[in-house]
């Protein structure tokens, strides 16, 4: 349910029904990181995806490079830039 929220732009309804899970699998640090940043909460974004980046790297780096930028921090989000390229050459 989540995931269909935030695919339609309905990021609050995405972290309602984020928030109502009682279990949190990696997967639930993706959508609530993905929801916090369709709200422009990108720190507290960049907190969750850190917690998954080893899991979903092709989804998380793009997403970490973004939050940084939006935040200021050039250096870091340069780093997850380089990242994904180094993960895009294999």
């Amino acid at each position: 349910r989540a995931q269909g929220a935030l695919d339609g732009g309905k990021a609050g309804m995405a972290a309602a029904y984020l928030e109502a899970c009682e279990e949190r699998p990696p997967r639930w640090h993706l959508l609530r990181g993905r929801a916090y940043m369709a709200s422009g909460a990108f720190s507290a974004a960049a907190g969750e995806l850190r917690r998954v980046e080893e899991a979903f790297p092709e989804q998380v780096l793009a997403l970490l490079e973004r939050c940084y930028k939006e935040l200021g921090d050039f250096r870091k989000a340069y780093e997850y830039a380089c990242k994904l390229r180094e993960l895009n050459r294999f």
